[in-house]
């Protein structure tokens, strides 16, 4: 068995660019943890993500863990999020190993006219990992979830 520890970082909204609501989906994989930082339908503080991003990046979990405000598991009904590039120097955009900053898959070009579902990336990324059914995924979803 292997755990992944992941970050996912971008922009995040429950509404799609037309103002319908995205789907709820099933955490699928066999032992699947999302931490949040916001509550549903929040935004998260630009400055608040930089920090989240930079402790990921330094895989600071100590202190990462003290700001999760929500946390999901495997069998949870979670909001389909809609994601898109957060085009900002400070960050890479899309999934990453935690106490990395290349990206696993990488999110640049897609819009909030054009985003990916939280669903496909989380997909793509345990593809391109070759997670298999036993492993552990935990995902830190540095995101709004307005």
């Amino acid at each position: 068995m292997v755990t992944y520890t992941l970050q996912f970082s971008s922009h995040g909204s429950s509404k799609y660019y037309n103002g319908g609501d995205t789907n709820k989906f099933t955490l699928f994989a066999k032992d699947l943890v999302v931490h949040y930082f916001v509550r549903e339908g929040e935004i998260l503080d630009y400055q608040e993500s930089i920090d989240i991003y930079n402790e990921l990046v330094s895989n600071d979990l100590g202190k990462v863990n003290t700001r999760i405000k929500d946390t999901k598991s495997t069998g949870a009904a979670v909001t389909n999020y809609v994601m898109w590039d957060l085009k900002d120097p400070n960050y890479v955009s899309g999934s990453l190993k935690v106490g990395e900053d290349k990206p696993i898959v990488d999110i640049d070009g897609y819009t909030h006219q054009k985003p990916i579902l939280f669903n496909a990336l989380l997909q793509q990324t345990l593809d391109k990992l070759g997670a298999k059914e036993e492993d552990k995924v935990v995902v830190y979803f540095n995101a709004c979830r307005e």
